[in-house]
């Protein structure tokens, strides 16, 4: 049965912490552990709190940790969100969404996208979508400059993917600010240029900050585009993913910490849907 592809597009920044550690960033985001990519656990829980999903929930989701003594395996299965394509900072376009060959393989085997092939790159090179991008024959991320060129590969990716952005403005940014690098440029980008926020906790008393309350958290930044992979697992033979991927698409909720202080929220969008 065909894999449904659930795109998340960070509205806000977005902390999915993988709790506290050591060096200066106190509360980092989650990461796989051979590559440090950036992911996201507990996706289906998340999908869960939203309430989207009312009619049929417990068939959908099983029954809830805990709280129930029958056990109910969901009908529905829900992968971690994986790293889709991230925004840096880029002085000739704003910003540009960067990938790389590595991740885009890893769509294509879980969703065949028709018109696509999965590029070659070189290291420290690129090719983008747009000559707009370059400076001189150069792309500019953050702090560095990758020898790049425009090639049809590079567009027909960014035609592909500029579908899961949230309104049109988006969909034509990404369609002429769109670049596939290395995948080691793309692991060192995703650890470097994400955004680290300085908390603080103020004593009620005082109205000052409390002592030893200063600490560092990371988030994945405005504007990065994940996935999650959704596949039917009915053991009674119903299916009922055609409806759940259909009551999500084009909705928005909140995923990870911090929801109060607007953080987490995210628009939903089904490849192909």
């Amino acid at each position: 049965m065909e894999n449904k592809i659930l795109a998340i597009y960070a509205e806000s920044q977005i902390h999915a912490g993988k709790g506290s550690d050591v060096g200066i960033v106190d509360q980092p985001i989650q990461r796989e552990k051979a590559t440090g990519f950036p992911i996201i656990q507990g996706i289906k829980g998340a999908i869960r709190a939203s309430k989207l999903i009312n009619e049929r929930e417990r068939e959908v989701f099983g029954n809830k940790p805990q709280a129930e003594k029958e056990d109910l395996a969901g009908s529905v299965v829900f992968s971690e969100a994986k790293i889709l394509a991230f925004p840096v900072r880029s002085p000739e376009a704003v910003f540009v969404w960067i990938t790389c060959p590595m991740v885009l393989a890893r769509l294509y085997r879980v969703k065949k996208i028709s018109g696509v092939t999965i590029p070659s790159i070189g290291e420290n090179k690129a090719i983008v979508s747009n000559s707009e991008m370059l400076a001189s024959g150069r792309l500019p991320l953050e702090e560095i400059e990758i020898e790049a060129a425009v090639n049809p590969e590079a567009t027909k990716w960014a035609t592909a993917l500029s579908g899961l952005t949230p309104d049109d403005t988006m969909k034509e940014h990404m369609e002429k600010n769109f670049a596939i690098v290395s995948n080691k440029t793309f692991q060192n980008l995703v650890t470097t240029a994400t955004e680290v926020i300085p908390r603080i906790r103020i004593d009620e008393k005082t109205g000052t900050a409390a002592s030893g309350a200063l600490w560092y958290e990371e988030y994945l930044p405005q504007d990065t585009i994940l996935y999650c992979i959704l596949r039917n697992a009915s053991v009674t033979g119903e299916n009922l993913l055609d409806a759940t991927v259909k009551a999500l698409d084009g909705q928005m909720i909140t995923i990870g910490g911090n929801e109060t202080v607007g953080k987490g929220l995210v628009f939903l969008k089904v490849m192909g849907g």
